[in-house]
């Protein structure tokens, strides 16, 4: 029987973390961009997965909480690149079967990651899957089809008057070039989306369509909104119980 050992709050490749090593069986858990690891509705699903036998990584990703970044440098491609980072330690240590839980800002690169690595299920909660408009109405639409006209030269000059600005614009190039169509395409592995009903940072339509044209796709629908009650977590945790271990 292996033992239990817990590491609490050490940083590894510049990441706050947590970890319990029980089993093969590893589930990933973050958070949105506000909260932490310590939160009660992520200690909540830690006791659950543990309870399960599995074994469990708590992190906090790139300018989120205590892993220290700028929060006006964060990209979805650092994002996506850090838990890279976690699954090849993870594959250090033998581990064969990893499933996903992401929230909100960090869903397209844990979709990303888990397609890249055939992750036995990925769990998506309230995720935020298109950027561009919500970037777009923070920047401006006429001043992004201007830099999109006139090319680098000029997004380097706003860079240096406005650096708020260019890391808005930064992080639109990312999306587009890396994570738009992600829902687009066939997606080959078991993905469940806990969506709330009254969440005004996504078309619920996006999502039902997403729904109808990938068969791995399951979508749950919550009274919920996007800064969620605190009841919510017992009736996830019931429905991810259900469908891990009781289909």
């Amino acid at each position: 029987m292996k033992c239990l050992w817990i590491t609490q709050n050490k940083m590894i490749y510049n990441t706050n973390y947590r970890f319990i090593d029980w089993n093969n069986n590893w589930i990933i858990l973050t958070h949105g961009m506000f909260s932490s690891i310590e939160s009660n509705s992520l200690k909540q699903l830690e006791n659950f997965f543990v309870s399960k036998n599995f074994s469990v990584l708590l992190i906090d990703l790139y300018a989120h909480w205590k892993t220290r970044w700028k929060i006006e440098d964060v990209t979805l491609t650092k994002c996506y690149k850090q838990i890279l980072n976690w699954v090849e330690f993870l594959k250090e240590k033998w581990v064969k079967n990893i499933y996903l839980y992401w929230t909100s800002f960090s869903s397209l690169p844990i979709l990303k990651a888990g397609l890249k690595i055939w992750a036995k299920l990925v769990i998506l909660k309230t995720p935020i899957i298109d950027y561009y408009k919500k970037r777009l109405n923070d920047i401006w639409l006429d001043k992004m089809k201007k830099w999109q006209k006139d090319g680098i030269i000029n997004v380097w000059i706003n860079h240096i008057n406005n650096e708020n600005v260019y890391q808005k614009y930064e992080f639109i190039k990312d999306y587009l070039n890396n994570f738009k169509d992600l829902f687009q395409n066939r997606i080959e592995i078991p993905v469940f989306v806990a969506w709330w009903l009254y969440d005004d940072e996504i078309n619920i339509e996006d999502l039902r369509f997403i729904k109808r044209t990938n068969k791995n796709f399951l979508l749950k629908e919550y009274a919920e909104k996007h800064k969620f009650s605190e009841n919510w977590i017992n009736i996830l945790i019931n429905d991810i119980n259900a469908l891990l271990f009781n289909s």
